[in-house]
């Protein structure tokens, strides 16, 4: 045999994966014992609709004081200011004003505080679970167990009662 057939079979495929890295998730689908999301489906529901309301209200009400002819940029300024209401509230007190009144707040599965990249994606994932078109994240909601809308289980994340939480 020679040297170069002897080492073709070693030649790895770019897309082959070693059978002795384990996988590991980025993160643990399960909260801890005492984080849980019992009591909170109501409350919630009333802050995403009182959320939805008020970052629907500011983000036409900053996007109307561009002039008229602007159609795009008031429409970009629109998803900003929207998805914005939502991260920067969660990123600071890990609750919107809302969510606040009503008493719930987003954590990590341990009960601590979401990282900015958890806010982030449960933010940008918004755009699916609240889209009338898709209306994905109620259903999540109802039938995980965790009451995870979509953006919360990619992220890895769970809404509860603020009592729920010491972090």
């Amino acid at each position: 045999m020679s040297e170069s057939t002897e080492h073709a079979g070693d030649l790895e495929s770019p897309f082959h994966f070693p059978d002795h890295v384990p996988y590991e998730p980025s993160h643990d689908r399960r909260p801890l014992p005492g984080i849980s999301p019992a009591g909170s489906m109501v409350p919630r529901y009333i802050a995403a609709c009182v959320d939805n309301l008020l970052a629907i209200v500011l983000a036409v009400v900053i996007a109307k004081l561009l002039p008229e002819r602007w159609i795009v940029v008031q429409v970009v300024v629109v998803i900003v200011v929207y998805l914005g209401y939502y991260f920067v509230s969660e990123a600071l007190t890990s609750m919107t004003p809302a969510k606040y009144f009503a008493g719930v707040k987003v954590c990590a599965f341990d009960g601590g505080r979401c990282t900015a990249r958890q806010i982030l994606i449960r933010t940008l994932f918004r755009i699916i679970d609240v889209n009338p078109i898709c209306g994905i994240g109620g259903i999540f909601v109802v039938l995980s167990p965790s009451r995870q809308r979509l953006g919360d289980w990619v992220a890895g994340t769970i809404v509860v009662l603020s009592s729920r939480t010491s972090r």
